[in-house]
């Protein structure tokens, strides 16, 4: 009786253990925040942006507001009002050369801080926000006949790049499949690393563009604003009918920005290419296609890259492995007096095992295939350990078994649950990496 006590506390202790560490895995801090400050009406708005899909269970439950680094007030929350962006207004006293300090908690895991310093043209902010460009919106937004020179066609004509050059600036529309955003990166070193970014959408108040840059494989993709640089987009606008998006750009081939790419009028260019299915900034990787290519905005020459889509084979591999392997350890657990017992727990933790071993593999192909560094991120570093461990239990079970080693036994058991928690962190890492949660 002892023994079993033990094992169910042992067993409860897990799954605390694994509620514990897996929830900053699927939980995350806000994506954006936008700070504007109105001297005359002394007005600050709080632009945040938290993606989340149950905003009364999931969302922003601490403001904490500073000026000069004192303390002026905190506003507590017990859910926020839209599943991604919404603005909170507060009245603030603040004068020119104030430096205010914002700082916005996420119920479960993480927080975002922006400064902006009060300026004396009645009006401040950080930056472009989950608004649109600083260039003014006077494109119309529609692809007439001979307004372009060249286009190319991506992912079977879900997008569509038209473009013409004028002199030292360049005109580019893209049209999507969609009626969400879409986006193009410019001459990216690996995978999403060091493009030039341009990212648009049209909703209820009009056409939006963000001028951005990825700082990694993966991103994230910040506004060049508020990576030291300049919004460079001079003339925008974009239109949504038909189940199309289409995003119209102005700019200059050499912005003069460093989070800027020269765009070349002699050779071509490596670009990337996305799009989603909603137009909340913070869904964007959500993606409803994407791929890369080359263009040469000289010639009208293009060409499209194999990017054949292998993660959601890498995610049921993982996820169905994990569920197949849990089944084994319960087997173990509380079957074990049956006959069966032995044989079906080593059935189900191989396949299990195999599963979660060859989905590792997957993985390792699709980053190499990217170009992208492995086990860059958490993601990935979590996986290889797992891999490891996994095959670890399968080989000391296996021994154990074969050698009637009590102390193989006991230390494959304390392994295998080791290896499950850390199986589950990295499903569910990879369902949010992916977006998905």
């Amino acid at each position: 009786m002892n023994g079993i006590r033990r094992s169910i506390l042992s067993n409860v202790l897990l799954l605390v253990l694994m509620t514990v560490l897996a929830a900053p895995v699927v939980s995350h801090p806000p994506s954006d925040m936008l700070l504007e400050y109105d001297l005359d009406s002394s007005i600050l708005n709080v632009t945040i942006t938290h993606g989340v899909s149950d905003p009364e269970d999931h969302y922003i439950e601490k403001v904490r507001v500073e000026i000069d680094d004192a303390h002026i007030f905190t506003e507590d929350y017990d859910n926020q009002s839209t599943t991604g962006t919404f603005t909170l207004s507060y009245t603030l006293n603040a004068s020119v050369g104030d430096n205010i300090s914002v700082e916005a908690e996420c119920n479960k895991y993480g927080e975002l801080i922006e400064h902006l310093t009060v300026e004396a043209n009645g009006s401040s902010g950080n930056g472009s926000g989950g608004g649109g460009s600083g260039g003014n919106a006077t494109l119309d937004g529609k692809i007439t006949s001979g307004e372009y020179d060249h286009k190319a066609s991506f992912g079977g004509g879900d997008l569509v790049i038209h473009w013409k050059v004028q002199g030292s600036t360049i005109q580019m529309a893209l049209v999507g499949k969609t009626t969400g955003w879409v986006s193009i990166g410019l001459d990216p070193s690996t995978a999403m690393e060091d493009a030039d970014m341009i990212l648009g959408w049209v909703d209820e108040d009009g056409a939006h563009v963000k001028d951005q840059f990825s700082t990694g494989p993966y991103g994230p993709h910040k506004d060049d604003t508020k990576l030291g640089g300049t919004d460079d987009i001079d003339e925008f606008g974009g239109s949504e009918d038909g189940g199309f998006t289409t995003i119209e750009v102005v700019r200059d081939l050499d912005t003069g920005d460093t989070n800027d790419k020269v765009i070349p009028v002699d050779g071509p260019i490596d670009i990337i290419w996305a799009m989603g299915d909603s137009d909340d900034p913070s869904m964007i990787h959500e993606f409803s296609g994407r791929g890369s290519g080359v263009i040469n905005f000289a010639t009208g020459r293009s060409s499209e890259e194999d990017d054949r889509e292998l993660w959601p084979t890498h995610a049921v591999l993982m996820g169905t492995g994990t569920a197949i392997a849990l089944v084994g350890i319960i087997i173990a657990i509380f079957f074990r007096k049956r006959p069966w017992w032995l044989k079906a727990h080593m059935s189900f933790g191989i396949t299990g095992a195999s599963m979660v071993l060859t989905g590792l593999l997957v993985a390792i192909y699709m980053v190499e295939d990217s170009g992208a560094e492995h086990f860059r991120v958490t993601h990935g570093r979590l996986g290889l350990i797992t891999g490891i461990l996994t095959l670890a239990t399968v080989c000391m079970g296996y021994n154990g078994v074969k050698r009637k080693s009590r102390k193989l036994r006991t230390a494959h058991k304390w392994v295998a649950k080791l290896t499950m928690v850390l199986l589950i962190m990295a499903v569910m890492g990879g369902l949010n990496q992916a977006g998905v949660t």
